[in-house]
């Protein structure tokens, strides 16, 4: 049986304590110990470093594990007698929607089918199950009313909380979209609860992107329309003032399309909603808030004070930033760059990688291919590599460039 599996099977041994999902006496010092703790849980941010695993979702929306130490592949079910089939009884089906291991159990979200409400309209819900980590003993934690999820959606974990920006889409009795609103939403793991805080924003085509916690602030951004008519209606009179047909206006619309963005902060100790007064963010990890100004990426440390990332070709527009575990992803238009938080040293890659995870030296990359991932020491990407982060605190200890 594969070592995946093996992983699996003490998880699940640990979880048997369990009476239901995220409930027991046994792990309350454990719940107060995450209590400080926050994580990202999202398509791209598929590593678990405390259980070893990526997620990975296959043909069909099946859910796997990935063992970061062997990168062995096994389904989220450990039936040695299962073929792992969509429409099976398997239990690796149906839990690709953000799962998250969380007092080990396994967490994830479900859509309903379309519902109609009492005034004849339609709309739907969200609701998030947890079951072993081997997929089974499945059972509903809460229901989120009305709101929906979308897969590439950033939900932010935060001690037992899960917070979500959700979208309010709701239908006339003729099925057609009305205007959609962003709702912040929090649900407590433990107990279900679910605390729907407020709109954040209003318009067609809205989205949020959630970066991550700073100075217990929930910082997140939220996007809509600069034109507040639906997609539909923009598409037809973008195809019809530039003469083109309806896939080509698909083609061409999104790039021309403008829109307007917020960025927000939700306070976790005094639940309000606020202007970020930080500034606008790129990514945020544990120890650095990510901005770039002036083209150039910087961070600002816990202490408030703003520091230049050094390291990165003149000229070079900075195009996106991630956070891996210890690491800034810098993404330019021509290159890559990994910045290591620890010692602030910059290094160039020899390519453009798609990085899963980073632990200890070792890289894990997805491939696209079969397998899907490989492992590669951090040193084998990199062309070069800049020194120490000159600054007033380097100096006064005897470093420098």
């Amino acid at each position: 049986m594969k070592h995946t599996i093996q992983i699996i099977s003490i998880l699940s041994a640990a979880a048997m304590t369990l009476t239901a999902c995220g409930k027991s006496d046994k792990n309350k010092d454990s719940n107060a110990a995450q209590a400080d703790k926050w994580r990202i849980v999202s398509v791209y941010e598929c590593a678990d470093y405390d259980n070893n695993i990526c997620f990975s979702t296959q043909e069909n929306s099946r859910l796997d594990f990935v063992d970061m130490t062997t990168l062995e592949d096994s389904p989220v079910c450990d039936d040695p007698s299962c073929k792992h089939r969509e429409g099976s009884d398997c239990t690796a089906y149906g839990k690709d929607n953000h799962p998250f291991i969380y007092n080990k159990r396994l967490y994830y979200l479900k859509s309903s089918d379309i519902i109609t409400k009492d005034d004849g309209t339609y709309t739907t819900n969200t609701m998030m199950f947890c079951s072993d980590i081997n997929g089974a003993n499945e059972k509903q934690v809460a229901e989120i009313d009305g709101l929906s999820y979308n897969d590439y959606d950033r939900m932010a974990i935060v001690g037992s909380t899960a917070y979500l920006v959700m979208t309010n889409q709701p239908y006339d009795k003729d099925f057609k979209e009305l205007e959609p609103s962003l709702e912040l939403v929090s649900v407590a793991l433990d107990s279900g609860k679910v605390n729907n805080i407020g709109e954040v924003t209003k318009g067609y085509s809205c989205g949020a992107w959630v970066y991550g916690l700073w100075d217990n602030k929930l910082i997140f951004r939220t996007s809509k329309a600069a034109d507040d008519r639906p997609f539909m209606e923009r598409l037809q009179d973008f195809a019809d003032k530039n003469g083109l047909s309806e896939s080509e206006a698909i083609e061409q619309y999104n790039d021309k399309a403008e829109y307007d963005y917020q960025y927000l902060s939700y306070d976790i100790s005094s639940g309000k909603v606020e202007k970020n007064a930080m500034p606008e963010p790129s990514a945020i990890s544990d120890n650095c808030y990510y901005n770039v100004k002036d083209d150039k990426p910087c961070y600002l440390d816990k202490s408030g004070k703003e520091q230049t990332i050094e390291g990165i070709d003149d000229g070079t527009n900075v195009t996106n930033i991630a956070t891996i575990n210890g690491y800034a992803l810098i993404d330019s238009e021509n290159s890559q760059y990994l910045f290591k938080e620890s010692d602030k040293t910059t290094s160039k890659l020899t390519d453009t990688y798609d990085i899963a995870a980073i632990k200890g030296d070792q890289v894990i990359i997805r491939t696209g291919g079969t397998p899907a991932y490989e492992k590669k020491a951090v040193s084998e990407l990199e062309n070069s590599k800049c020194c120490l982060l000159y600054t007033s605190d380097a100096a006064d200890e005897g470093l420098g460039v």
